[in-house]
């Protein structure tokens, strides 16, 4: 398992006008990607299961936990609903 404390920590670049740009690391999204994995499974739901409520494709919904795609507000509110765990929790901010 990713260490949050690294996923989370700012990548700091400057523009071509020399302002400060903030990029977050690619790796948040595969450690939110394990804590949506895990939180399915605890709930006993199939990756087919979960994309049939979220509209969408088991193909699709495979791609937020394997991050390649990111979630939206509404999704995240959806999935921490049907998981019972916090936002903090789905985005690695809290431990639990």
């Amino acid at each position: 398992m990713l260490s949050f404390a690294v996923c989370l920590a700012e990548e700091r670049k400057m523009d071509s006008k020399g302002s400060e740009k903030i990029n977050m690391p690619a790796d948040i999204k595969k450690a939110v990607g394990e804590r949506l994995k895990e939180s399915r499974s605890v709930s006993g739901f199939t990756q087919a299961q979960v994309a049939k409520r979220l509209y969408m494709t088991q193909q699709q919904y495979s791609r937020f936990e394997n991050g390649i795609f990111e979630l939206n507000y509404s999704q995240i509110v959806f999935l921490c609903k049907l998981y019972d765990v916090s936002a903090d929790y789905l985005l690695g901010l809290s431990g639990f």
